[in-house]
């Protein structure tokens, strides 16, 4: 199953995490820098540890030189099991 995912990336931050902003986008926070691609790397490790899927099964289509960025899981999950895997689903209700 594909699943498009979109996101705002937050590089340089003091620690890495998933959560709802203000709006209800889905914004995550990495540790490395915006240099050579370090931050999407790191973007794709995390989003990978999270879901327990390999690097390989994540990819950005878009917006790889911003922090407005689209990805394509390919998992065998829904979108509901993704945002419960990516520990937002316990956010809901804040919002």
């Amino acid at each position: 199953m594909e699943i498009r995912l979109s996101v705002k990336v937050t590089p340089n931050a003091s620690r890495e995490r998933i959560l709802y902003d203000a709006q209800g986008s889905i914004k995550i926070y990495v540790m490395a820098p915006a240099v050579e691609g370090k931050a999407n790397d790191a973007l794709i490790k995390l989003c990978a540890k999270k879901l327990g899927v390999s690097k390989g099964s994540i990819t950005i289509l878009d917006g790889e030189k911003g922090r407005y960025k689209t990805l394509l899981l390919t998992t065998p999950f829904s979108q509901e099991k993704i945002l419960q895997l990516l520990g937002l689903e316990q956010q809901d209700s804040l919002l």
